[in-house]
């Protein structure tokens, strides 16, 4: 399957890698793995609908714990982070924390987080998205998160940069 995680709304990129999946022949399952945005209920019937039109198997699995979320994204054949915007900073991190290097439409953000965390996600253009999911689904180790990426900052981090700020701060 190929999974999206996090909240189901437009511009998620839901729609475009279902669209991906049919023109490929529909060779896997497409999953959002999580529940519709509130007043998107009736966007995740239409997607579903868009993606039995196309012989695409579209599922939702609404809330689930983050047991189970991380269990099914190390399940996907296709981390994907498809978000046409900002907002899904969220489901690149629960990608990553999940030991998974997610595919992830460029943008300059997604740039800034690759600058980051270099070869944590493989950033794929606008057009290549197929192109992207044959290239996983040909090299699943290629969708691992190998264990000597950084993935910092982590909370030790975060807690000593707070508190050298605080304490360099002039009372």
């Amino acid at each position: 399957m190929a999974a999206l995680v996090g909240f189901v709304y437009p511009g998620k990129g839901h729609r475009e890698v279902i669209d991906a999946v049919a023109r490929m022949g529909a060779v896997l399952d497409v999953a959002a793995l999580g529940a519709a945005s509130a007043g998107h209920e009736a966007d995740l019937i239409a997607l579903a609908s868009h993606a039995e039109s196309l012989g695409i198997t579209f599922t939702a699995t609404g809330y689930i714990s983050d047991d189970e979320l991380f269990r099914l994204c190390r399940l996907a054949a296709v981390p994907i982070a498809a978000h046409q915007h900002l907002s899904a900073s969220g489901s690149i991190l629960a990608w990553l924390a999940a030991g998974r290097r997610p595919l992830v439409a460029d943008s300059r953000y997604a740039r800034e987080m690759q600058a980051l965390r270099p070869g944590s996600m493989t950033l794929y253009a606008a057009n290549a998205m197929e192109a992207a999911i044959v290239a996983a689904l040909s090299d699943p180790r290629s969708t691992i998160l190998p264990t000597d990426i950084d993935t910092a900052p982590h909370l030790p981090h975060v807690v000593t940069s707070y508190r050298e700020w605080w304490n360099g701060l002039a009372w």
